[in-house]
């Protein structure tokens, strides 16, 4: 089962995307902020993909990022930024940081799904067809 890891500090929006996710057959590992993930990270270092939202304590969504994209052990993780502030300049800085994408918040499910079926078929390549 694909693992995928969601920063938020809300814990609705966190169990929302889990449930979201979930429906779908992806297993998801849920932290509160950057502090926690990496914590995460630790005990779940495989997973294929990273959502991240940005304004949160201790450790925020772009000091998540760049401190993930300077660790060689989560460099590669594809990193999907989320937030309701969603100015131009926000998203240029995340993505200067090392995001892979972003979704601006309230997040449509459909739209999530799709960017988590594109980035995590992105890591482990095309499915192959099963030849019998």
């Amino acid at each position: 089962m694909t693992e995928i890891l969601v920063v938020d500090d809300s814990v609705a929006t966190g169990k929302t995307i889990e449930f979201v996710l979930a429906k779908e057959g992806y297993d998801v590992v849920l932290a509160t902020d950057g502090v926690e993930a990496l914590l995460a990270l630790g005990k779940h270092p495989d997973c294929a993909l990273i959502i991240t939202d940005l304004q949160m304590p201790s450790l925020n969504g772009q000091d998540l990022v760049a401190a993930l994209r300077e660790n060689q052990s989560f460099s590669k993780i594809p990193i999907l930024a989320m937030s309701a502030a969603s100015g131009t300049r926000e998203i240029e800085k995340v993505l200067q940081a090392g995001a892979t994408g972003f979704l601006p918040k309230p997040i449509a499910p459909h739209q999530l799904l799709l960017e988590v079926e594109t980035m995590c078929s992105a890591v482990s390549g095309p499915a192959l067809p099963l030849h019998s």
